[in-house]
């Protein structure tokens, strides 16, 4: 096994990797927008509940090959409506500035 695969998958690397994905998963959560916060405002959301999205923002393992690794990513299904707006929501765009954020 060459040594950058040892070092990768040493302890401390993977605690920073894992240190990584908190911060980016809190930033990603903390700019969403959770319904009635924002325009336009309803009574109630049409699916699901308040808080759907930013609650779907989850940590996932994703190991590139031999390598552990984690994934910030999101499961509500509107999440594209959401990042990109349609004809009843704007673009709000969490995904584009958490990502700007952290490159």
């Amino acid at each position: 096994m060459p040594k950058w695969v040892k070092v990768l998958k040493s302890r401390k690397v993977q605690a920073g990797v894992e240190k990584k994905a908190a911060k980016v998963q809190a930033y990603w959560q903390s700019i969403s927008p959770v319904f009635g916060d924002r325009p336009p405002k309803r009574e109630a959301p049409s699916h699901g509940s308040p808080g759907d999205y930013k609650n779907s923002i989850t940590i996932e393992d994703h190991p590139h090959g031999d390598v552990p690794g984690k994934r910030v990513k999101d499961t509500d299904f509107k999440a594209k409506w959401i990042e990109f707006g349609n004809s009843h929501m704007p673009e709000y765009a969490p995904r584009a500035k958490t990502k700007a954020q952290f490159s």
